[in-house]
């Protein structure tokens, strides 16, 4: 099983990261890793799930995107958007962006190009 990480970026300029109040390191990035390394692992949590979806909604609403570390150099890193599911906006989840290259096989997150998106 791969071991990386996903990272907060720009939607305008995915190859930097945001530097906001001064942080290195956003909160949000903490809790979609905690989320990515359960399901390399296997393990379904509906807590961690909802905190994942607020998380997406924060970053819909700064305009970020995750780019996810499973392929070996950043300009090859997919890039997720986050998308809201209903009009509601109590679900969320993300797509990936089709221009960029697909996931690793080996990464939870990597679906065949004629699957759905992965959903929280």
């Amino acid at each position: 099983t791969s071991i990386c990480a996903m990272r907060v970026v720009l939607k305008t300029k995915p190859e930097r990261l945001p530097q906001l109040e001064g942080e290195s390191v956003l909160p949000e990035e903490g809790t979609l890793n905690r989320w990515y390394r359960s399901q390399q692992q296997g393990i379904r949590s509906q807590r961690l799930a909802g905190q994942v979806a607020s998380v997406l909604r924060t970053l819909r609403d700064r305009q970020l995107w995750i780019a996810c570390e499973c392929q070996s150099e950043p300009e090859l890193w997919p890039l997720l958007c986050p998308v809201q599911l209903d009009a509601w906006g109590q679900r969320y989840s993300w797509r990936r962006i089709r221009t960029h290259l697909q996931h690793d096989p080996r990464c939870p997150l990597f679906r065949p190009d004629n699957e759905n998106e992965n959903q929280i």
